[in-house]
């Protein structure tokens, strides 16, 4: 008697190991299986979101880290529409989806610390720069530490040092804005704008207030568009708005007026006549900005 109730007890007990749930990384690894069919596939989607986030994100944080299949571009409108995507495209937005889902399930005030440890582990960039997204949302004290390490890492990956810039700039305690400036003095023209455009940030601008080093970059950055694209007027319109508000003026005409209406909405000569405005007002005002420049320390490009 005895030996046949632990026949069945054992008997039970495989029959329960073998309807075990999957585990996480079985979910993820179905969800991100090419080679899985469409409905179990969804099915690993779904049940990954009865899971903990401190389970899935470090599984995710490699497929996330991937970034856009390429090279042909997919615009999802769902998953029901996604069915009719390439393969990698419903991967993509499956583990973008499920990321999303994780994060979102964060607590506001205290899920930073689960983003900040994927931080230290992720192995990539790319992985970095959207663990750092993340964080900025869900922002902890410990993470201005890790956080501007990153930021003062040359070697880094520049958008690692911008994202963690960003998130510097809205969260953080410390004063890191010669180190903004100071990358902004070296790189291409696209490297440089992109400090340009933090550096001129409003939040930014309300811990520092206006910075003559920064409006002569702006405008260098115009300068230079205006050499380097002749042809092409829309780049240095955006920077002479940036920078205008950046220094509280308006360089913008009107745009009612009849000769910027054309067929199609304003005339390009709008648009250089904005750029222009905003020349002919740095001309004006460059000496008087640039005496208050310091006079020792580092080359600024011009």
């Amino acid at each position: 008697m005895r030996t046949t109730i632990a026949i069945i007890a054992i008997g039970l007990l495989a029959g329960a190991i073998s309807f075990a749930a999957p585990s996480a990384e079985d979910l993820v690894a179905t969800m991100t299986d090419r080679a899985a069919a469409w409905d179990a596939r969804c099915a690993a989607e779904d049940s990954l979101t009865n899971l903990p986030p401190r389970t899935v994100l470090p599984l995710l944080l490699p497929h996330i880290g991937k970034g856009m299949p390429s090279p042909a571009i997919w615009n999802s409108a769902g998953r029901d529409f996604d069915k009719r995507a390439p393969i990698e495209w419903q991967i993509f937005y499956a583990v973008a989806r499920s990321w999303n889902h994780q994060v979102d399930s964060l607590p506001r005030d205290s899920g930073g610390t689960v983003l900040l440890a994927l931080l230290g582990v992720a192995k990539q960039g790319s992985e970095r720069s959207r663990v750092l997204m993340d964080l900025s949302l869900r922002w902890v004290p410990d993470a201005e530490e890790p956080v501007a390490k990153l930021l003062k890492a040359p070697e880094e990956d520049l958008t690692v040092r911008t994202t963690a810039a960003l998130a510097l700039i809205l969260h953080g305690q410390a004063n890191y804005h010669e180190i903004l400036l100071g990358y902004a003095q070296s790189g291409g023209f696209a490297d440089r704008k992109r400090w340009f455009d933090l550096l001129s940030d409003p939040r930014h601008k309300k811990k520092t207030g206006v910075d003559p080093k920064v409006v002569r970059l702006g405008f260098s950055l115009i300068e230079e568009d205006r050499r380097v694209s002749p042809g092409y007027i829309h780049g240095a319109y955006f920077l002479a708005i940036k920078i205008g508000d950046y220094v509280g003026q308006e360089f913008k005409p009107d745009q009612k007026a009849e000769r910027y209406q054309g067929e199609h909405g304003l005339t390009d000569s709008f648009f250089a006549d904005t750029v222009a405005n905003a020349l002919s007002w740095w001309a004006k005002n460059r000496n008087d900005i640039e005496k208050e420049l310091p006079t020792t320390g580092g080359t600024v490009r011009r």
